[in-house]
């Protein structure tokens, strides 16, 4: 009974370890699709993700962002961004009713 309940310890204490992980891993990215949607509201046209991911390291250093992140993001969130042509994106318009 003891060697379960030190296994079952284990197992907890590595959950929580993975769900704090995870939390942070969506913190960031949230972080990150607030920064380029925010780059991409300033300029008010589309741009291609090489001139994003410079903007964005630029003005958020503690993001620690690449070229294939900013591109990343903006390809895996298609309700968020629209690919306009190739590597070039722009902010999903939204429908006016």
């Amino acid at each position: 009974m003891r060697d379960f309940r030190t296994l079952l310890d284990l197992y907890r204490e590595r959950r929580a370890i993975y769900l704090e992980r995870r939390a942070a891993q969506l913190r960031r990215q949230q972080e990150l699709i607030r920064a380029v949607r925010s780059e991409l509201g300033a300029h008010g046209r589309p741009l291609h993700y090489t001139v994003l991911a410079r903007m964005v390291s630029d003005r958020h250093p503690d993001l620690q962002v690449s070229e294939y992140s900013v591109l990343r993001i903006m390809a895996s969130h298609p309700n968020t961004f629209e690919k306009v042509a190739e590597g070039v994106y722009r902010c999903q318009r939204t429908s006016q009713h």
